[in-house]
């Protein structure tokens, strides 16, 4: 009995210890103007990459889509069967490509700059008010990113209207080349909505806005100090 007390009591310290340890990290992390500088950059420059990667998913099916349809349509004198084979090769293909080429190494890159989405930040007022004046002067572009964005993704049903309007509705061949095209411009959404998305959210991991508050960052810290 005494060896159980004695057990619990020390598995009792050792959760103590790992919360002391878990509070000690979440200390204020000092963010130098160089540190903020080189983040954004860093955000800046891989922006475009991740965006081509979203819209690479996003594309990944249209020649699966155009294929099976020709075939099914008789554009194309194949099987069906050996044309949607071909054509989940290349979807795969497509995806892989993006993910081993864009994904990846974002991510394996990134991870230096965790703590800025994690951990809670410490600025000086200089640096604060830079950004705050850089996030502000960036705010119409974004505005107008994600409104360009909104009205491609309204748009991309358009095609669909308009080959219902002018071909026959027995001549599918021509709805499935619209699908494909909605794809199209839904990829072009994509790519708009994250490229200002990443550096719109960038300002606000170094502000601690939005998704990034001081408040949000306690609550993960919570959730792993309950685990122990």
């Amino acid at each position: 009995l005494e060896d159980e007390k004695s057990s619990e009591k020390n598995d009792k310290n050792e959760k103590k210890k790992i919360c002391e340890k878990i509070t000690r990290n979440a200390e204020e992390r000092k963010v130098t103007a160089e540190e903020a500088q080189e983040f954004l950059e860093f955000k800046e420059k891989t922006a475009p990459k991740i965006a081509m990667g979203v819209s690479l998913c996003v594309l990944s099916p249209v020649l699966l889509i155009l294929m099976a349809g020709a075939a099914e349509y008789r554009v194309i004198n194949a099987s069906e069967d050996r044309v949607a084979m071909l054509g989940v090769v290349i979807l795969l293909a497509i995806v892989a490509a993006a993910v081993s080429i864009f994904f990846i190494p974002y991510g394996i890159a990134s991870s230096k700059y965790e703590y800025i989405e994690k951990e809670p930040l410490r600025l000086n007022s200089e640096l604060t008010e830079t950004l705050n004046r850089q996030r502000d002067d960036y705010r119409p572009a974004f505005s107008r990113s994600i409104a360009i964005g909104v009205l491609i993704s309204v748009l991309s049903v358009l095609p669909m209207f308009v080959a219902g309007f002018i071909f026959d509705p027995e001549d599918g061949f021509h709805f499935v080349v619209s699908a494909g095209i909605l794809l199209v411009m839904i990829s072009i959404a994509a790519n708009i909505f994250v490229r200002a998305g990443i550096k719109w959210e960038s300002y606000q991991k170094l502000l601690e806005e939005g998704d990034y508050t001081r408040a949000q960052k306690d609550k993960v810290l919570e959730a792993i100090s309950s685990v122990y």
